[in-house]
């Protein structure tokens, strides 16, 4: 069986309201040069949206870079979220903003997501 790792539009989070609630209302953190805003929800699933500065990137394509690889990171480590969600029943909402001044690699990207999933869910 071939495990299909997608990144589908409902898992995208996209509302402005449901943005504008998640950074008012929602906890967060900071990795490195990674921001992490997070609110735990009644519906099942989970809801990610990534961000980069264009004070600090002034070009978009560094922007777009920036947010290919962040969610090239969630894509590959989804599964994990997706497990701890459905055992606490519950649903999130997750944006990942990168707040440093130079380019991130993606190992770095990778590893960043992960710290971040140990320490949105503590076991």
């Amino acid at each position: 069986m071939k495990l299909h790792l997608r990144f589908p539009r409902t898992e995208r989070l996209k509302s402005r309201k449901s943005i504008d609630a998640l950074f008012q209302k929602g906890k967060r953190f900071s990795l490195g040069e990674f921001r992490f805003i997070y609110q735990f929800r009644s519906a099942t699933g989970i809801q990610v949206g990534v961000g980069a500065s264009s004070k600090q990137f002034k070009r978009a394509v560094d922007r777009n870079r920036i947010k290919r690889l962040i969610r090239e990171s969630y894509r590959l480590d989804q599964v994990r979220w997706k497990e701890a969600l459905k055992q606490q029943q519950q649903g999130l909402d997750l944006f990942i903003l990168f707040t440093g001044r130079s380019l991130p690699d993606y190992p770095t990207c990778q590893q960043q997501v992960q710290q971040a999933w140990a320490k949105i869910f503590p076991e």
